[in-house]
């Protein structure tokens, strides 16, 4: 549960990024929820710490970084498609960007 909560809020940072006046307050908040032990909200120990990294990409025609979960959601033992979504640690950096190329393909 705690995978797909930080999943999400990675999401909406890496979905805010392109936003204009907003690197500083996005990197600060995304920086508290997903990179600190210790939360302002909560009593205990953060439960979204360490639970996404991040990849950098060396390929011009993607983004230069992407985010990766800790852990499988395992998705792709869902039916009707059976693959692995684009963050799943589970896939070595060449697949991931296949994958990445793929999703774009079909946006466009």
């Amino acid at each position: 549960m705690w995978g797909n909560a930080a999943s999400a809020c990675a999401n909406l940072y890496n979905w805010l990024a392109p936003c204009p006046n907003t690197d500083v307050q996005r990197t600060s908040d995304r920086s508290a929820l997903l990179e600190n032990k210790s939360s302002p909200v909560m009593p205990h120990r953060n439960p979204l710490y360490k639970l996404m990294s991040s990849e950098k990409l060396s390929q011009p025609d993607l983004p230069a970084e992407v985010t990766i979960r800790g852990t499988c959601c395992l998705i792709f033992r869902m039916p009707p498609k059976f693959h692995a979504c684009e963050s799943c640690p589970l896939l070595k950096t060449q697949q991931r960007v296949e994958l990445i190329r793929q999703t774009m393909a079909k946006a466009d």
